[in-house]
Protein backbone atom coordinates (compact mmCIF):
# COMPACT_ATOMS: atom_id res chain seq x y z
CA UNK A 1 0.00 0.00 0.00
CA UNK A 2 3.03 2.01 0.95
CA UNK A 3 4.44 1.56 -2.32
CA UNK A 4 1.18 2.58 -4.52
CA UNK A 5 0.83 5.81 -2.33
CA UNK A 6 4.17 6.77 -2.89
CA UNK A 7 3.75 6.93 -6.70
CA UNK A 8 0.54 9.13 -6.68
CA UNK A 9 -2.53 6.34 -5.79
CA UNK A 10 -5.16 8.10 -3.79
CA UNK A 11 -8.10 6.11 -3.97
CA UNK A 12 -7.23 2.37 -3.18
CA UNK A 13 -10.32 -0.20 -2.51
CA UNK A 14 -9.74 -3.12 -0.04
CA UNK A 15 -12.91 -6.00 -0.25
CA UNK A 16 -13.43 -8.86 1.22
CA UNK A 17 -12.22 -12.32 -0.80
CA UNK A 18 -14.58 -15.05 -2.47
CA UNK A 19 -14.34 -18.37 -1.83
CA UNK A 20 -11.16 -19.15 -3.69
CA UNK A 21 -11.35 -22.83 -3.71
CA UNK A 22 -14.71 -22.24 -5.89
CA UNK A 23 -12.98 -20.05 -8.55
CA UNK A 24 -13.16 -22.23 -11.98
CA UNK A 25 -9.75 -21.25 -12.41
CA UNK A 26 -8.17 -22.67 -9.04
CA UNK A 27 -10.72 -25.73 -9.95
CA UNK A 28 -9.22 -25.88 -13.23
CA UNK A 29 -5.37 -25.66 -12.30
CA UNK A 30 -5.73 -27.88 -9.31
CA UNK A 31 -7.88 -30.66 -10.42
CA UNK A 32 -7.04 -33.86 -12.25
CA UNK A 33 -10.33 -34.05 -13.74
CA UNK A 34 -11.59 -32.83 -16.96
CA UNK A 35 -14.90 -33.20 -16.16
CA UNK A 36 -17.38 -30.19 -15.73
CA UNK A 37 -18.95 -31.63 -13.07
CA UNK A 38 -15.99 -30.43 -10.26
CA UNK A 39 -16.67 -28.73 -6.81
CA UNK A 40 -15.38 -26.38 -4.58
CA UNK A 41 -11.73 -27.23 -3.00
CA UNK A 42 -12.03 -26.72 0.62
CA UNK A 43 -8.63 -25.76 1.30
CA UNK A 44 -8.34 -22.54 -1.03
CA UNK A 45 -12.02 -21.63 0.52
CA UNK A 46 -10.65 -21.67 4.29
CA UNK A 47 -7.57 -19.23 2.94
CA UNK A 48 -10.47 -16.39 2.21
CA UNK A 49 -12.96 -17.26 4.89
CA UNK A 50 -10.05 -16.66 7.47
CA UNK A 51 -8.91 -13.56 5.87
CA UNK A 52 -12.56 -11.97 5.66
CA UNK A 53 -12.71 -12.60 9.40
CA UNK A 54 -9.52 -11.01 10.15
CA UNK A 55 -11.13 -7.82 8.32
CA UNK A 56 -14.37 -8.59 10.23
CA UNK A 57 -12.82 -8.58 13.41
CA UNK A 58 -10.94 -5.07 12.67
CA UNK A 59 -14.05 -3.33 12.00
CA UNK A 60 -15.96 -4.66 14.96
CA UNK A 61 -12.66 -3.67 16.98
CA UNK A 62 -13.48 0.06 15.35
CA UNK A 63 -16.46 0.23 16.00
CA UNK A 64 -16.53 -1.47 19.72
CA UNK A 65 -13.16 1.18 20.81
CA UNK A 66 -13.70 4.16 18.55
CA UNK A 67 -11.81 6.50 20.54
CA UNK A 68 -8.88 5.10 20.00
CA UNK A 69 -8.94 5.65 16.77
CA UNK A 70 -9.95 8.93 16.50
CA UNK A 71 -13.52 8.43 15.41
CA UNK A 72 -16.79 9.97 16.39
CA UNK A 73 -19.06 8.52 14.22
CA UNK A 74 -19.21 4.25 13.80
CA UNK A 75 -22.39 3.30 12.72
CA UNK A 76 -23.83 5.80 10.40
CA UNK A 77 -22.19 6.91 7.28
CA UNK A 78 -20.55 10.08 6.34
CA UNK A 79 -22.64 10.52 2.88
CA UNK A 80 -26.20 11.07 3.23
CA UNK A 81 -28.37 10.55 5.93
CA UNK A 82 -25.60 7.45 6.87
CA UNK A 83 -28.82 5.15 7.16
CA UNK A 84 -29.07 3.59 3.55
CA UNK A 85 -27.14 5.76 1.03
CA UNK A 86 -25.06 3.44 -1.06
CA UNK A 87 -24.33 3.11 -4.55
CA UNK A 88 -26.01 5.83 -6.70
CA UNK A 89 -27.70 7.05 -3.84
CA UNK A 90 -24.19 8.65 -2.63
CA UNK A 91 -23.28 10.97 -5.21
CA UNK A 92 -22.65 14.30 -6.25
CA UNK A 93 -25.62 15.76 -5.12
CA UNK A 94 -25.57 14.31 -1.70
CA UNK A 95 -24.56 16.15 1.64
CA UNK A 96 -21.76 14.76 2.52
CA UNK A 97 -19.94 15.08 6.58
CA UNK A 98 -17.26 17.53 6.68
CA UNK A 99 -14.62 14.82 7.81
CA UNK A 100 -14.16 11.24 7.11
CA UNK A 101 -11.74 10.02 8.27
CA UNK A 102 -13.96 10.98 12.13
CA UNK A 103 -16.41 7.92 10.65
CA UNK A 104 -15.86 4.39 10.10
CA UNK A 105 -18.08 4.15 7.18
CA UNK A 106 -18.10 6.36 4.00
CA UNK A 107 -22.00 5.30 3.24
CA UNK A 108 -24.32 2.69 4.86
CA UNK A 109 -22.10 -0.69 3.42
CA UNK A 110 -18.51 0.62 2.70
CA UNK A 111 -15.99 1.77 4.66
CA UNK A 112 -13.86 4.85 5.19
CA UNK A 113 -10.13 5.71 3.98
CA UNK A 114 -9.38 5.66 7.37
CA UNK A 115 -11.24 2.44 8.66
CA UNK A 116 -9.53 0.59 5.64
CA UNK A 117 -6.26 2.42 6.73
CA UNK A 118 -6.18 1.52 10.74
CA UNK A 119 -7.02 -2.97 9.17
CA UNK A 120 -4.45 -2.23 6.77
CA UNK A 121 -2.03 -1.77 9.78
CA UNK A 122 -3.45 -4.35 11.78
CA UNK A 123 -3.18 -7.05 9.58
CA UNK A 124 -0.29 -6.40 7.57
CA UNK A 125 2.49 -8.42 9.05
CA UNK A 126 -0.09 -11.55 8.17
CA UNK A 127 -0.91 -10.36 4.78
CA UNK A 128 3.53 -9.87 4.69
CA UNK A 129 3.67 -13.33 6.13
CA UNK A 130 1.16 -14.66 3.37
CA UNK A 131 3.22 -12.89 0.32
CA UNK A 132 6.26 -13.33 1.05
CA UNK A 133 5.70 -17.11 0.84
Amino acid sequence: MKGLWDEGARKIAVAGLPPMGCLPIVDTFSSNSTSTNRSCIEQYSSVARDYNQMLQNELNEMQQSSENHGYEKVNVGCCGSGYVETSILCNRASIVCADASKYVFWDAIHPTEMAYNVVFKDIRSTIDLITSG
